[in-house]
């Protein structure tokens, strides 16, 4: 995944409704300053508590509760959902739901 978005057309990365990826190639390239901001991401990571999930919230959320892993300073950020389930064939259908 990574190295699609470091070789996707403006760093982003995006799949139509067939699941296949659909961004054509940037002009970007596998520089220097690229492997150095990388190592340096990879270094942070590997020496702090961090943890990245890609589940449901309810499940993460319930699974820190009881588990007993949630501490009093944990910082925890959800990337909520944008669309709703009517996304179909490629078409984006924004929610009426009010965001917070």
């Amino acid at each position: 995944m990574l190295l699609l978005i470091f070789y996707g057309f403006n760093n982003q990365i995006r799949f139509n409704s067939n699941n296949k990826f659909n961004i054509p190639v940037g002009k970007q390239e596998f520089n220097t300053k690229r492997k150095i901001n990388l190592k340096k991401f990879i270094n942070n990571i590997q020496h702090k508590n961090v943890s990245f999930s890609n589940s449901g919230f309810e499940l993460f959320l319930n699974d820190l509760i009881d588990n007993q892993k949630l501490n009093k300073d944990d910082f925890i950020y959800l990337d909520p959902p944008k669309f709703d389930e009517s996304i179909k064939k490629g078409v984006l259908k924004m929610t009426n739901t009010p965001y917070l």
